[in-house]
């Protein structure tokens, strides 16, 4: 089976244009749709999803209008995409999923290359913890590594996803680095308006590690996904040979796959086949197997494609 980016992000489009569709205009709602139009994706490509549970972190904020402590999920679902052609390569992002009841256009041909002006409602605290990416402390249950925001080369690391209704009333949601939002107007508390940092590029470069740092729609996510243009690198290897890990990014998501293999029900070649490929990188701390919801995928692209938001070929 080879397949490229497109068609990946075509058939993924589809899937959740009827998953979608099919359940209420709620973020909850949406979020599940999103989740089981990739999962319905697997017979096709080598994809799966694991169920996890929301799981809180404590951190500093850096902001003055938000309390000094807060305490918040780190994400929806971790996205971890990798390939082994020509190298093991393997990304991840943290993202939350959001929802917004404003009529957004997307994929405006005025902001080709450039991110567009979107605003939404927010968590500020959410937000902080995912563009400011401070030292975490765990909760009871759940404890990640603490610098497992602050050692990302990449920021994509922390990310947000955004339903929202078209013009033509049908669900998409467009993607967004955590770092690319600001808050909109003069905050006075946990809650308002994120707005991005439109006009600047959609696409850039973090130690020569090629982001997307905006998606308009699902259709460009997807594409970006699967392309290993989205989230900070686990483990990276270079055109000469030499392979470079990411730690805690990497034993941590050793263990995540780890936890999720030994209570799925299924044989999970994918994520076995990541996980065999983590067997150098040691052993973290002994955390439990409490993780959030996760979504692996292997995509098939040998080398990084020529990237455009607007490449329909």
């Amino acid at each position: 089976m080879h397949v490229n980016a497109r068609q990946f992000a075509l058939s993924f489009q589809s899937a959740f244009a009827r998953e979608s569709s099919l359940v209420q205009f709620g973020e909850i709602a949406q979020f599940r749709a999103m989740m089981r139009a990739f999962a319905a994706l697997s017979p096709q490509f080598y994809l799966e999803e694991y169920h996890g549970s929301k799981r809180q972190v404590y951190f500093n904020t850096s902001q003055p209008w938000l309390r000094a402590l807060a305490r918040c999920e780190l994400c929806d679902v971790l996205f971890v995409v990798f390939s082994k052609d020509g190298g093991l390569r393997v990304k991840m992002t943290l993202l939350q999923a959001k929802l917004s009841r404003s009529l957004h256009c997307t994929d405006l041909a005025s902001f080709n290359g450039l991110i567009e002006p979107q605003m939404f409602k927010a968590n500020f605290e959410q937000w902080d913890l995912l563009s400011a990416r401070p030292t975490i402390s765990p909760t009871t249950v759940f404890s990640p590594p603490p610098d497992l925001l602050s050692s990302a080369v990449v920021p994509s690391v922390g990310s947000f996803g955004i339903f929202h209704r078209t013009a033509a009333g049908k669900v998409d949601f467009f993607y967004a680095s955590a770092d690319c939002l600001s808050p909109n107007g003069t905050p006075t508390g946990p809650k308002g308006q994120l707005r991005t940092h439109h006009g600047f590029p959609v696409r850039r470069s973090f130690a020569g590690f090629g982001d997307a740092a905006y998606c308009a729609t699902s259709l460009f996510f997807a594409q970006s996904l699967y392309s290993l243009e989205i989230g900070t690198p686990v483990v990276i290897t270079q055109p000469n040979g030499t392979r470079s890990d990411f730690p805690p990014m990497a034993k941590w998501l050793k263990s995540v796959l780890t936890a999720h293999i030994r209570t799925a029900d299924a044989d999970s070649p994918v994520a076995r086949s990541l996980l065999a490929e983590l067997q150098d990188v040691g052993e973290g701390p002994d955390w439990n197997d409490a993780f959030p919801n996760l979504l692996v995928l292997r995509s098939e692209l040998s080398v990084d494609p020529d990237f455009s938001e607007r490449d329909d070929s």
